[in-house]
């Protein structure tokens, strides 16, 4: 008779921790491009992913437009009609991230002409204050 094939069941591979922000939570996973955030599962796009990680890492700081570019590379190879097309994709993206962390207690603002900053929440007052 013929060979006997096992197939080993893949075990799920466990979330690695994310960045640390003060009052949360957070894990990630960058092959299925998704974070946990206070035990809540948000998927992402890739472009999604990258910059919603880049502002956690700089949670309560300011990041530069062009460190969000870098993660948009065709942004600097474009013409400034072009560029300004990619930027607001750029917003859109950012608008998107933000309904998704939102109901978490985190916030991104977008500061005009300089960048966006992830708002922890561990300074917003609360809604009895």
């Amino acid at each position: 008779m013929g060979e006997e094939v096992v197939c080993e069941r893949s075990t799920p591979r466990p979330m690695r921790p994310g960045p640390c922000v003060p009052g949360h939570s957070i894990q990630q996973d960058e092959e299925k491009r998704c974070w946990v955030i206070d035990h809540t599962l948000i998927f992402c796009t890739l472009r999604e992913f990258l910059c919603l990680g880049l502002l956690i890492e700089h949670v309560d700081q300011v990041v530069p437009f062009t460190q969000f570019a870098q993660h948009l590379p065709e942004i600097l190879s474009m013409d400034e009609t072009e560029q300004k097309l990619a930027i607001g994709r750029m917003r859109q993206l950012l608008s998107r991230l933000r309904t998704k962390i939102w109901p978490l207690g985190l916030d991104i603002i977008s500061l005009r002409g300089v960048g966006y900053l992830l708002l922890s929440g561990k300074d917003m007052p609360s809604p009895d204050e």
